[in-house]
């Protein structure tokens, strides 16, 4: 459920409350829930009496919220706990009314008297029960309050008062609060009111359920799923019985490879699943050899997280066997998982990974024997930030359809956004890794840009300068793709990548030439400076704009014409941003500058009107 709905639910029930204990004062009828003063005799004597009326109103409202709230979040201790904090005192206050609930216990109980002694011994018994019941359920803080209940109504059947709150006020009706005297029982109710007040306000700081956009066809080099997000990790798989989904389809399905079948079976068989301590709660893409999953945490605070899990392939012509470059990957990943999460914390411009979890061995046995279930209750899973702004392909779909790219806004834009991963890539570079899958996908936003690009602009400036309090901070995500530097290069997107890349892919059969390419820092550098050139055509339609990408990469292109051309003709570049890419797109790695120069450079053209982009002369390596 959104955070606003759960929001909404719990102001209900809050306000449900505080009509309870206006109507108690404005009827003078002050006694407790539980007393049939509030019960009418009659339609009549009901609409007669508007205060009367105002109370059931007010208790349905507050009944309604706090069940709407319990069920959004799927928790049994919260519904008991608001089944017999509301529905049993109604019943209490039926027994007790003159006339009804000796007619009740005659057909019922068999002749049986309600009297205040009896009905409290059995309510008491009743409350114990559910309370202890609610507490056992789950560790949140309405087992607290079930515990309390529990030990309030045992209180009363001790006593032999049915009003255990009157017996702990030591008789009194009233309290004294700064000299004034105060109806115990609606200031009760006023109190009460508070935490569901609480927990409305808590539920609406709650990330706004935006997702950011995935690809939508796979890329069969690519370990991986082209967007990232996520938050803190769960320690332990919850119980079985949590999981309410029952997948129908097949493990075939599954590892089909066909991104529309994918699909079906991930919305069919994970939304609503339980995995590692999180309720999946949407499907937000398919990529390469995995899928994004928005989450919740089930127990503590409710936070949204991104869930990658990584799915079986085939090898093509072979079946549903699958590729070793899978296994190889998650070997890796669960050999580098610590390292990793690591390096997501040096930088805050990287989304951060705070949870991987694989067992290769489940997932070998889940495959072998064609077991789908065992395979999505326990999949191979990174957890991560969740990133509710989208991507920088969103961003750059979005600038065309409004007009951004006419605003001199847009250059300084996407230079601030290129700061922002260069910035990162120095970070995984000095940490000895290449992220090797740079690209508009993986480039994502904490939340939703502004209205305006003069607006975006100060946001992200004020990003560069102090990334911890702004709202709007572009971050490198899949940094589960990342490798060694000087290990073979694992997973890639062409379209992006450099000479050697682009090769390799065009010549896939020949296996020797993608075996001998080594993941190397300035990989990365020219798919950040291929990134940086399709935003900076964003005015052009999408495939003029891969038309161009090609042109960049594609060995020997036409021969026709050469990046510099590209750079200051088609797209019409200033100096010294053309010069710097022109460097980052060079054929030789080793003449490419550095992740750390880049993102200097960057930052000072983000920081200048296009017109005075001359003074970062010195800031930009020539």
């Amino acid at each position: 459920m959104a955070a606003w709905r759960l929001a909404v639910a719990y102001l209900l029930s809050a306000l449900g409350f505080a009509g309870m204990a206006a109507a108690s004062l404005l009827s003078h009828h002050t006694g407790p829930p539980w007393q049939p003063w509030w019960l009418p005799g009659s339609l009549d004597s009901l609409l007669g009496d508007k205060w009367r009326l105002m109370f059931l109103a007010s208790y349905m409202l507050a009944a309604t919220g706090l069940a709407a709230a319990a069920l959004a979040e799927a928790s049994f201790s919260r519904l008991v706990a608001s089944l017999y904090a509301l529905a049993l005192p109604a019943l209490v206050a039926l027994l007790l009314s003159p006339g009804l609930g000796d007619r009740l216990a005659a057909g019922l109980l068999g002749g049986f008297t309600p009297t205040p002694e009896a009905v409290t011994a059995l309510l008491a018994l009743g409350f114990a029960s559910l309370g202890i019941a609610a507490a056992l359920a789950s560790s949140d803080i309405s087992s607290v309050g079930g515990l309390l209940l529990a030990l309030l109504a045992l209180y009363s059947l001790y006593t032999g008062d049915p009003d255990p709150v009157r017996v702990l006020l030591n008789g009194a009706t009233h309290v004294t609060v700064a000299g004034l005297q105060l109806p115990a029982y609606p200031l009760l109710l006023l109190l009460t009111a508070l935490a569901p007040a609480a927990a409305a306000g808590y539920a609406a700081t709650l990330p706004a359920a935006a997702a950011a956009p995935m690809p939508s066809a796979p890329k069969p080099h690519k370990p991986g799923a082209g967007a990232a997000q996520a938050a803190p990790a769960a320690a332990a798989q919850p119980p079985a019985a949590m999981v309410q989904v029952k997948c129908m389809h097949g493990m075939d399905e599954l590892m089909s490879g066909d991104p529309g079948k994918v699909r079906r079976v991930l919305e069919d068989c994970m939304v609503g699943r339980v995995v590692y301590g999180y309720r999946v709660d949407k499907l937000l893409g398919v990529g390469g050899f995995g899928a994004v999953l928005r989450a919740i945490r089930v127990h503590g605070p409710m936070t949204r997280v991104a869930l990658k899990v990584i799915l079986p392939r085939p090898v093509e012509g072979e079946g549903i066997s699958v590729t070793r470059e899978v296994y190889s990957y998650l070997e890796s990943l669960e050999n580098e998982a610590s390292s990793l999460k690591e390096l997501s914390r040096r930088s805050p411009y990287i989304v951060r990974l705070s949870g991987v979890h694989i067992d290769i061995d489940s997932v070998r046995d889940a495959i072998k024997y064609q077991d789908i279930e065992a395979y999505l209750a326990q999949p191979p899973m990174i957890v991560m930030e969740y990133m509710a702004g989208g991507s920088l392909t969103s961003l750059i779909d979005e600038a065309r359809l409004k007009g951004w790219t006419s605003s001199p806004a847009w250059p300084r834009i996407v230079a601030a956004v290129g700061a922002a991963v260069a910035k990162a890539l120095a970070e995984v570079h000095a940490a000895g890794y290449v992220h090797s899958d740079v690209k508009p996908d993986n480039i994502l936003f904490t939340s939703p840009p502004s209205d305006t690009p003069e607006a975006t602009l100060r946001e992200l400036l004020n990003a560069l300068r102090d990334p911890g309090n702004a709202r709007l901070v572009p971050k490198l995500s899949d940094l589960g793709t990342a490798v060694k530097q000087g290990a073979p290069l694992r997973g890639f997107s062409p379209l992006y990548g450099d000479h050697a890349i682009r090769f390799c892919a065009i010549t896939r059969e020949d296996s020797n030439i993608c075996q001998g390419l080594k993941a190397s820092p300035g990989q990365d550098v020219f798919s950040l400076a291929a990134t940086i050139v399709e935003a900076l055509a964003a005015y052009m339609p999408k495939d003029a704009r891969r038309k161009l990408l090609n042109d960049l990469t594609i060995p020997g292109s036409r021969g026709l014409e050469t990046n510099r051309s590209l750079l200051r003709g088609r797209l019409r570049l200033e100096e010294p941003l053309a010069t710097l890419l022109e460097r980052m797109l060079d054929r030789d790695p080793a003449r490419r500058p550095s992740a750390g120069e880049v993102a200097k450079c960057l930052e000072c053209l983000a920081g200048k009107p296009v017109e005075r982009w001359g003074e970062c002369k010195r800031e930009c390596p020539a």
